[in-house]
């Protein structure tokens, strides 16, 4: 009798689903509770609509994705970011009034969970066998959806115990998930690989191509103009815009510069972006 809750603590699946389910319940409360909050609150649709901007984070975590594998400690990575989300819906809780501090709060809360995303998915690549992938990832795309659903049942219920109470128990679920994370298997010792490639080296092959190192130059800049409409910087430095296009454009042409020049020698692109050998990703 006791054989059976223990073996489903330990089955693989059953994490996919509990883990993916956490992945998903953040990004509902950031495209569903919270611009119903703010609109509640008088904040104006542009600046909702702006709100999206905010979500780059999701976009450009892969920038920081190495790093999080490099250290590994996957639950530890999950447990913490859900700790720092739990805070974060504290905080909504006991200030009322949306002030500039809130985007502040809403980008620090994406990127928690941008980073959870990160961790998650390395812990579950290296937890499942080949076998179970198929399974695994429609029980993925099933419970991220759960977790959507969840962020949709806050909305609804913020309308009958009032907002205070809703993030108090969107604060508890968090607090709930970062247990879960702890209590997952452990994962598996692995020792560093030559073949793994580190932030440095990630970073090295974005800007060997021009094409890539355009992008992500104009995801920070669409950043970066997101914080100037909270912070207003560029109207305190003459020519702020002119000096953040021109650090912006020296990667770009640098990359352009090497690519040329490796072409021009006849060398061979390196591996894309987050690519490794096939089997390199450990068990």
């Amino acid at each position: 009798m006791t054989q059976a809750p223990r073996s489903l603590l330990r089955h693989p699946l059953f994490w996919v689903g509990i883990l993916y389910f956490a992945e998903g319940f953040p990004l509902g409360l950031f495209y569903d509770l919270f611009p119903v909050h703010f609109r509640q609150q008088g904040v104006s649709l542009s600046e909702i609509g702006l709100l999206s901007l905010l979500g780059l984070a999701w976009t450009l975590k892969f920038l920081w994705a190495p790093a999080v594998d490099h250290y590994r400690h996957h639950r530890r990575w999950m447990a913490s970011v859900d700790l720092g989300m739990a805070l974060t819906m504290v905080i909504f809780a006991l200030y009322a009034d949306l002030g500039a501090w809130v985007w502040v709060a809403i980008g620090i809360f994406t990127l928690l969970s941008a980073t959870n995303d990160i961790a998650i998915d390395g812990y579950t690549i290296e937890m499942l066998k080949s076998r179970e992938l198929g399974i695994a990832n429609g029980l993925r795309i099933g419970f991220y959806r759960v977790g959507m659903l969840a962020a949709g049942m806050m909305l609804i219920l913020s309308d009958v115990i009032g907002w205070t109470l809703t993030y108090l128990s969107a604060g508890l679920l968090f607090l709930l998930l970062a247990a879960s994370c702890l209590g997952a298997p452990a994962e598996a010792l692995r020792s560093p690989r030559a073949t793994t490639l580190r932030l440095g080296q990630e970073l090295a092959q974005i800007f060997r191509h021009p094409a890539a190192a355009a992008t992500v130059m104009g995801l920070l800049l669409l950043t970066l103009w997101l914080i100037d409409r909270v912070t207003h910087w560029s109207a305190a430095i003459s020519g702020f815009w002119g000096w953040i296009a021109l650090l912006a454009a020296i990667p770009i042409a640098t990359a352009a510069w090497r690519g040329r020049a490796a072409k021009g020698r006849g060398e061979e692109r390196g591996p894309a972006v987050g690519a490794r050998p096939i089997g390199e990703r450990g068990a």
